[in-house]
């Protein structure tokens, strides 16, 4: 971990997320149809371990994948290498950070998947971010980025973490019998725009007994759509568009589209 705060590669353990438990959304099925709609080659920021990648790939798109976390992406090059010839020859994975990544080639589409905005925690990385996806787009390309719609009740309730009780994340069985509850409490910090959330893992014997329990933190950055789009103005994008989606369990999210300029003589993709 490097500065004052964890940094979300420290934070992401593939097999915590791969049972679904704690934070992140899960978006690959809103993403493969977007790919569909214009090809590739698609670059993922904050790729995971593949969620998104590999449907994608499976369709014949060719991807790249960036993200920060060595655990994430090991896991990602397993899924990979598990998949036939022509998937895998579709596929590459890059350790890098979503704000200063050069690949020294240029993509059709730029996906900001699973709210991964979020770990931007100040507006100069936030359109650093912007400003490195413009770079790597063909011209009339798009950026793509989910961004979960953050409730202002929810906001308040968190600016006093410790008048609400613990929220259960999740439940999932383990094999021996056992099984691991997650717990939440999350702290807003107005001064910062902020969320620090504080997440407990127990896991349960088969009779009943706490075996194990250990904490994570996480920092967060819930934003606005109008914050994102005035930040894709500011590296480039001139007509960013916003729109609702429906993202599982009946979250709210927006989804939001920039374009890039389309070049001498051409046209931008329908």
């Amino acid at each position: 971990m490097t500065g004052p705060h964890p940094s979300p590669a420290d934070f992401y353990d593939p097999d915590l997320y791969e049972l679904k438990l704690g934070p992140g959304p899960r978006v690959a099925d809103l993403y493969l149809p977007l790919a569909l709609e214009e090809g590739g080659p698609v670059l993922e920021l904050g790729c995971g371990t593949g969620d998104v990648l590999l449907p994608l790939a499976r369709a014949g798109i060719a991807c790249c994948g960036i993200d920060l976390a060595p655990a994430m992406l090991a896991r990602a090059a397993t899924r990979i290498a598990a998949e036939d010839g022509a998937t895998r020859a579709r596929l590459e994975l890059v350790e890098a950070a979503m704000t200063d990544f050069a690949l020294g080639r240029k993509f059709r589409q730029i996906f900001f998947t699973n709210d991964v905005i979020g770990h931007l925690l100040d507006n100069d990385a936030l359109i650093a971010a912007f400003a490195r996806a413009a770079h790597h787009l063909l011209p009339g390309g798009r950026v793509i980025a989910d961004v979960t719609a953050v409730e202002a009740a929810y906001l308040a309730r968190a600016r006093d973490p410790w008048a609400q009780a613990p929220r259960h994340r999740g439940r999932t069985a383990l094999a021996d019998g056992g099984r691991l509850d997650v717990y939440e409490r999350t702290e807003y910090c107005e001064e910062t725009c902020r969320l620090t959330a504080h997440f407990r893992y127990e896991r349960i014997e088969a009779d009943g007994t706490i075996g194990r329990a250990w904490t994570r933190v996480l920092h967060l950055r819930p934003r606005h759509p109008e914050e994102i789009i005035l930040a894709l103005r500011l590296a480039g994008f001139p007509a960013p568009t916003c729109r609702p989606v429906a993202r599982g369990a009946g979250d709210r999210a927006y989804l939001i589209t920039a374009r890039a300029p389309a070049g001498p003589g051409e046209d931008a993709p329908c």
